[in-house]
């Protein structure tokens, strides 16, 4: 597997402490994610990415990562970009990071991310200790 962007995981197990400089090193020795170290995520996933996304493209990226995790769930958000996750943008952002800031027609940014918000909390209260007598709230808006 050619090397991977970052993409958004929400994982229902909290990720083990790891020692920042260790860490460094081990990237230059290997790649970040393998499919025999995706092949053995034991915990729930649920990978969102836009259709759009032009940075983290969804084939070469979420698509083939959701397929190396065991049971991992793929939400591909018809017309949204690799930027529309980022918060809105004030005026001087729209200024001066314009890319980072416009949407294609038809997507409104809070929307997407009331959607993703209510699909995390979703999925953590499907996942995340499906018989525990507690439920997450507080994600969505509405």
């Amino acid at each position: 597997m050619a090397a991977l962007s970052v993409v958004t995981v929400a994982c229902a197990e909290p990720p083990k402490r790891v020692n920042p400089v260790g860490l460094s090193f081990a990237m230059y020795e290997e790649p970040a994610m393998t499919k025999a170290s995706l092949a053995g995520v034991k915990a729930p996933v649920h990978i969102i990415v836009g259709s759009k996304d032009d940075q983290a493209l969804p084939d070469v990226n979420a698509r083939p990562i959701a397929s190396a995790i065991p049971n991992a769930e793929l939400e591909i958000l018809p017309h949204v970009t690799h930027y529309t996750f980022l918060a809105r943008c004030n005026l001087l952002g729209k200024v001066v990071a314009r890319s980072l800031c416009t949407d294609p027609d038809g997507i409104d940014r809070e929307e997407v991310h009331r959607k993703v918000g209510a699909d995390a909390l979703q999925f953590f209260n499907r996942t995340l200790h499906s018989n525990a007598s507690f439920q997450l709230t507080g994600f969505a808006r509405g």
